[in-house]
């Protein structure tokens, strides 16, 4: 399996208390957007919960890497433009494919954005959009595309609990996020962030052992049944003709009248002629 480099980002709104609320400068823009938006409300509480996802409203505070033999881990801790820059060099010297969860709808337009809005040019591993869709298996890894196949998808939570009995906890953190970087507890951005990173990979793990497994044992099979034939070649058989086949039926009975009248002579038993 080639190298991949699986990250994952953590993202908080931009306004994080109630007394910012009321002088948010995208207060209004929010109320509009719940107009045409049932699973959102104008509300503060609803912001909370719901702004993680939209890169006009949120803001990137940590991001972890991982590749062979390397995690890292970048947090914001004073401003977010900074935290960026060093993730964009990051994808400018990468030689893998991306992978996460939720990677092509989510996180790679998500950073894609922010980058623009901060005055950054992304690295070219971020402009997906140039893609046309038989070549995205070659950039990136998307283990939510993977798992939905032609059907439904799920959480990663689900996910992790379905194929290794374990739950990462990491769905539905906006509101916690809020509370920890309110608190100036970063470590816990930093520790959520990583979670999700390594349970994507678990799954991802998985999923493939079973396809892969299949494959390496139908080579080994065919290695083995080529060494046996190498080993041990099957002798030609010539076809008999008729003739021959006939010749054979009589020297076999003709030998057994023989062998018949050896063990009467040796009994002494007379014959009836």
């Amino acid at each position: 399996m080639d190298d991949i480099l699986w990250f994952n980002i953590i993202t908080c709104p931009e306004c994080k208390s109630i007394e910012e609320w009321a002088s948010y400068s995208k207060r209004l823009c929010w109320e509009r957007k719940a107009e045409s938006n049932d699973e959102i409300d104008g509300s503060f509480n609803s912001y909370v919960k719901k702004a993680s996802i939209y890169p006009e409203f949120s803001q990137v505070v940590a991001v972890s890497f991982k590749t062979k033999g390397h995690d890292v881990v970048l947090d914001c801790k004073e401003w977010e433009k900074s935290l960026l820059e060093k993730v964009n060099e990051v994808f400018k010297k990468n030689k893998s494919r991306l992978g996460w969860f939720n990677i092509y709808n989510f996180a790679i337009p998500f950073l894609w954005k922010r980058m623009v809005i901060n005055c950054l040019q992304p690295a070219e591993w971020l402009c997906i959009s140039r893609l046309k869709p038989r070549d995205m298996e070659d950039y990136i890894v998307d283990v939510m595309n993977i798992w939905k196949q032609t059907s439904f998808t799920c959480s990663l939570d689900l996910l992790s609990i379905s194929l290794l009995s374990e739950n990462p906890g990491v769905d539905g953190y906006g509101e916690y996020v809020v509370s920890a970087m309110a608190q100036g507890n970063i470590n816990w951005c930093i520790h959520y962030c990583y979670q999700g990173m390594r349970y994507a990979e678990r799954c991802f793990n998985a999923i493939m052992y079973h396809d892969q497994y299949e494959e390496e044992e139908e080579v080994k099979e065919e290695v083995k049944e080529e060494v046996k034939e190498e080993e041990n070649p099957s002798p030609v058989v010539e076809e008999k003709t008729l003739e021959e086949k006939k010749k054979e039926a009589e020297d076999i009975a003709m030998a057994k009248m023989e062998q018949e009248a050896k063990e009467v002579a040796e009994e002494n038993i007379e014959l009836p002629f």
